[in-house]
């Protein structure tokens, strides 16, 4: 089933609140148990609105999730904005403060194999943004620079978080981020050199 237009009613505050509540609902139950367990019926009662509400805007508790991942892409998105042109660490440090979250929820999403797919998408949109398509000066390069810094990031981090707290050479998240933009300028300038000659 294609996925339905959730803003359509954009203007529309109970539809907003609707959408949000289910949002919500969903999120509430992720923290709660594996994803495969949450029926759409569960969903519907923890957000409080009816079947044709729930049906109005989704049409399956997946549609639910992407919806999800969408508002959180849209929320990265806007946090860039604030982030100056041609700083990389702050757009990964941006990513990083999101993924180190304590939310429970958003913990499961971004660390639990279940949810390997959402999380790798949302990676994969974020990184492909328009902010990180110019840290390589050919465009020959530019649909392989937001793979190449997304998942140089993603796995520095996932090492980084694997490490324990009590590690005295376990630098700051921000130490980290400062360290990612090193290694990955370092790389693009490389690329941009060997293509220079």
């Amino acid at each position: 089933m294609p996925k339905k237009n959730v803003n359509k009613n954009e203007n529309d505050p109970r539809a907003a609140r609707s959408v949000r509540d289910i949002r919500n609902a969903l999120l509430s139950l992720i923290a709660e148990k594996p994803f495969r367990q949450i029926q759409a019926e569960e969903i519907i009662e923890r957000a409080t609105v009816n079947f044709k509400t729930f049906y109005r805007y989704y049409s399956s508790k997946a549609d639910v999730l992407d919806d999800i991942r969408e508002t959180v892409l849209a929320g990265l998105s806007e946090g860039l904005k604030s982030v100056p042109e041609k700083d990389l660490r702050g757009g990964v440090m941006l990513f990083y403060h999101w993924i180190n979250t304590t939310d429970p929820s958003y913990k499961k999403l971004c660390n639990d194999e279940e949810y390997e797919d959402f999380f790798t998408k949302l990676k994969d949109d974020f990184f492909s943004l328009d902010f990180f398509r110019g840290f390589c000066g050919d465009p020959a390069y530019a649909d392989m620079i937001p793979g190449y810094i997304g998942d140089a990031a993603v796995g520095m981090y996932r090492r980084w978080q694997a490490r324990p707290d009590d590690d005295p050479k376990k630098p700051s998240l921000d130490e980290l981020a400062t360290q990612v933009e090193e290694i990955l300028m370092g790389g693009l300038k490389a690329i941009n050199e060997e293509n220079d000659e």
